[in-house]
């Protein structure tokens, strides 16, 4: 998929036996890597999407000429969506005195972002750097942390929407009331709904398990669901495909991963091509050709559109012309 990218001017404690099997982990193998150099990476949750972007950040730094193993040491962690082990990864990096840290989500970046001002830090999956409080402008970040932004253009969404339900009239949104960018797309998608005549039925959970529930409720007083760029909703979206299942109605997302785990489509970012292009920005700050101060977050703004056929076909749904030409196939 061409992508084209814009840079964005505006806003659109873990226990002791934690704490010591992580700093344990991997810190001699750095330093004894012979690599020129150490960057630390985390991830706050594994689900498809940002492994994809964390895929996409080794490629990344390797186009720039820095090969994991060879080049560059890379400390990988992943702190399974809970907030003390992040805490304790962040600790370890510093302790350990990384050269740059990418971080895959928000929420990875707020909180190596309250850790230090002076080691670089490159996220990527972040939707709003501004309002995560990371950066003073997108254009001219100020600050220690800049990457590239998994923002999608809601009024886009809503259209495509509407081409393949006309009759849409109620659209409902399950979010995690912990990530500030959940937050900032359903207060957009709820603006901009209001030009396409659609009342926006919001339910907000605040961890995986309340995620059957809520959607349980919400396919009784939606027409449609939509999903945001949401990590918790993202892990337990079969539950929510499930019961949308039960009472045919159809789930539409934000991005691929929504669409291979049930979502009826979605024009999708491409969180490895995120991921790429925050590697090769680490990659240049490491290399001394950029500082993170002045190099401005970037997005994508084109996006591709995927569809999952066999959920098209339960529905029994009638595709918009030229969608059939255009789509990227799930089966």
């Amino acid at each position: 998929m061409k992508q084209m990218w814009k840079r964005v001017a505006t806003v659109a404690a873990a226990g002791i036996v934690a704490a010591g099997l992580l700093a344990g982990c991997g810190q001699d193998a750095q330093k004894d890597s012979g690599t020129k150099y150490r960057v630390g990476l985390v991830q706050i949750v594994q689900h498809p999407a940002l492994d994809e972007a964390t895929r996409g950040i080794v490629d990344g730094l390797a186009q720039k000429g820095l090969v994991e193993g060879k080049d560059i040491s890379i400390d990988r962690q992943n702190a399974q969506g809970d907030q003390s082990n992040l805490d304790t990864i962040v600790r370890r990096f510093l302790h350990d005195k990384e050269q740059l840290i990418f971080a895959v989500a928000t929420p990875s970046a707020q909180a190596v972002a309250n850790a230090t001002a002076e080691i670089p830090v490159v996220g990527t999956a972040i939707t709003d750097f501004v309002a995560a409080k990371l950066v003073q402008s997108n254009e001219h970040p100020g600050t220690n942390v800049t990457g590239t932004s998994d923002a999608v253009d809601i009024e886009v969404q809503l259209t495509a929407l509407q081409e393949l339900m006309p009759s849409l009239h109620t659209l409902g949104v399950v979010y995690n009331t912990s990530e500030i960018n959940s937050e900032l797309q359903v207060a957009a998608l709820e603006e901009a709904a209001g030009a396409h005549n659609i009342e926006v039925k919001r339910y907000a959970v605040s961890s995986v398990n309340d995620i059957p529930q809520a959607a349980g409720q919400l396919v009784q007083e939606a027409q449609a669901v939509f999903v945001p760029t949401d990590n918790v909703v993202a892990s337990a979206l079969p539950a929510l495909v499930s019961a949308a299942h039960a009472a045919s109605v159809p789930v539409f997302g934000s991005e691929r991963a929504h669409v291979q785990n049930g979502a009826v489509a979605a024009l999708s970012i491409d969180f490895y091509t995120l991921g790429v292009r925050a590697g090769e920005m680490g990659a240049d700050i490491l290399l001394g050709n950029a500082k993170p101060e002045t190099t401005a977050v970037e997005t994508q703004r084109e996006y591709a559109l995927v569809i999952n056929r066999a959920e098209v076909a339960k529905l029994g749904l009638t595709l918009p012309a030229g969608w059939e030409e255009r789509a990227e196939w799930v089966q």
